[in-house]
């Protein structure tokens, strides 16, 4: 059976999450997706206030998929892809600020998955 690769946006605009806050979105994954591979989770993220008080969490349908492993210290904006598992129908990622201090933006997020046809 041939397998396509397609996607699905959560969401594309800038989200502002401030200490202790998250953000989260729904978003759907086609009935005939093939959730026995993995799919990849795609965003943008800006954090221009540095402070050593910056820390991100990222949990896909409640499972942790993402930590930066350290508090971010610096001024960054870049683009994370992780590995992941999505399920067929809504799926839901929530972003989170773990640490005391300072902004972070999350933008462009985008998951890719395949599909048999």
């Amino acid at each position: 059976m041939p397998r396509i690769a397609d996607y699905s946006v959560a969401f594309d605009t800038a989200r502002i999450i401030t200490p202790g806050g998250n953000e989260d979105e729904i978003f759907g994954v086609n009935d005939d997706a093939n959730t026995s591979v993995d799919a990849i989770l795609s965003f943008r993220i800006h954090a221009n206030e540095p402070s050593n008080q910056l820390s991100l969490g990222v949990r896909l349908n409640g499972d942790p998929v993402f930590t930066f492993p350290a508090p971010l210290n610096t001024e960054i904006c870049q683009t994370v892809h992780e590995v992941v598992r999505v399920r067929r129908g809504n799926n839901t990622v929530m972003f989170s600020h773990t640490g005391t201090g300072g902004r972070i933006a999350i933008s462009d997020v985008v998951v890719f998955f395949q599909r048999d046809i």
